[in-house]
């Protein structure tokens, strides 16, 4: 079939080629998007060789939508040089480098209303140099902005321990930062910020006894409004998902309920708490607070997901199926499946979905299209089975064995990576702790 064309890729060795004459041209677009595809081949010399080619494409992008952005700045016209902060921003994983652009797109936003008219920048005028790597006090300060002033005063004059902890911290490095916490906190124990960062360390390792402890340390002092700018990380919020993974659903019920209604306009504590709603059997009081959740967050896909998830649990397939596809209709009014992205697990459910209900194939063939254009043309192991699976209903079960070894293949070799692995119902709402702005 067509769509399965589509699927397949060229002479890696000859794309390979492809990509580093147009690193050499100076064309890192068209570099990202082959090596970022090619960077998942099942020759492990390939996709050595392609991950090496696809940093060296992404510097190469960041580095010239920076040097683009700090020109616009420099000509006083700071929407534009925010729209190439944003395209660089795609190209960067979380880590300080993210933060410090973040950071810097908020400062030039904020100059957006108050800026003149723009003026050009001269030919002979030089480009601003590249960012300089920081030292970790200008890392922590940048990460304590992000804080309301009342939380960020108290992360004024700290330690080089606690600094270190922090940036430590937000670099994904928690098994580096817990124990400059300990040692800290046996020298300041009842100092909130200091239980705050360690709860979330402890909350990342999943030492979840630990965290919930250190949390509620910090809650009495701290309170429960929102501790960041964005509106994005509360008290809260990582002690329910400290109590869920200590198998505590009922602390969360008996606690949180006001603060998990949807009118509180907190939708990801709300998505905890639903979970805990189903933990503890009460899957009808659940959906409705995933219904009344998509209500009030129709942008969000990861809440349509949950509740889809949740409805093909009951066996209410048709409603399920409605609920993604109204979901997914957004990404797609343009044709092209990008804007809003993609979301992959609400592609995969659907897939699945509609498997079981045995069609109708055109539209099957269409989802996997797009499951496999959201991984840049790739698959992973679990799309190998949805492949089966259509391979199953068309009645070619010689192509359903293949893709089931394949399937098998890939999880044999690891290659069926952590963000792969299918989502539990509330889908990436559960997981808070990897996605601090602090």
């Amino acid at each position: 079939m067509g769509w399965l064309n589509r699927l397949l890729g060229k002479d890696p060795a000859e794309e390979l080629a492809r990509v580093e004459r147009w690193l050499t041209d100076g064309d890192p677009v068209r570099a990202v998007e082959v090596a970022r595809r090619l960077a998942r081949s099942r020759d492990m010399a390939v996709r050595g060789r392609a991950a090496s080619l696809l940093q060296q494409a992404r510097d190469a992008l960041v580095e010239r939508t920076l040097s683009n952005a700090a020109a616009a700045e420099k000509a006083g016209d700071f929407a534009d040089a925010a729209d190439w902060i944003r395209a660089a921003l795609q190209h960067l994983g979380e880590g300080v480098q993210r933060a410090e652009l973040e950071a810097r797109l908020e400062a030039v936003e904020d100059r957006i209303e108050e800026a003149p008219a723009p003026t050009l920048l001269r030919k002979d005028e030089p480009e601003a140099p590249a960012a300089l790597e920081l030292d970790v006090d200008t890392r922590y300060d940048m990460l304590t902005s992000m804080l309301v002033d009342d939380v960020a005063r108290r992360y004024e004059n700290r330690s080089p321990e606690l600094r270190q902890a922090v940036v430590d911290l937000n670099e994904a490095r928690a098994e580096a930062a817990l124990p400059l916490l300990d040692q800290l906190l046996a020298r300041s124990p009842s100092d909130p910020v200091l239980h705050l960062e360690r709860g979330r360390a402890r909350l990342m390792l999943e030492k979840f006894a630990g965290a919930r402890e250190d949390l509620e340390a910090a809650w009495t002092r701290l309170g429960s409004e929102p501790l960041d700018r964005g509106d994005s990380l509360s008290i809260p919020l990582l002690w329910a998902e400290a109590v869920l993974g200590q198998g505590d659903a009922a602390a969360l019920l008996d606690r949180l309920p006001e603060e998990a209604e949807p009118d509180a306009g907190k939708p990801d504590l709300s998505a905890l708490y639903a979970q805990a709603l189903v933990s503890e059997g009460r899957r009808d009081e659940a959906r409705e607070l995933w219904i009344a959740l998509r209500e009030r967050h129709p942008q969000r896909q990861d809440v349509s997901y949950a509740l889809a998830a949740h409805l093909a649990e009951d066996g209410e397939i048709p409603s399920a199926i409605r609920v993604l596809e109204v979901a997914v209709a957004p990404s797609c009014a343009s044709g092209t499946c990008s804007k809003p992205p993609l979301h992959l697990p609400s592609l995969r459910l659907l897939v699945a979905l509609y498997l079981e209900s045995k069609g109708p194939l055109p539209r099957i063939e269409e989802l996997m299209v797009w499951v496999a254009h959201a991984q840049q043309g790739s698959l992973a192991a679990q799309d190998h089975r949805l492949l089966a699976g259509f391979h199953e209903l068309i009645g070619d079960s010689r192509a359903a064995e293949e893709a089931r070894l394949e399937a098998e293949r890939l999880e044999r070799s690891g290659q069926a990576e952590a963000e792969h692995a299918p989502e539990a119902p509330g889908g990436d709402l559960s997981r808070r702790s990897q996605e601090m702005p602090i």
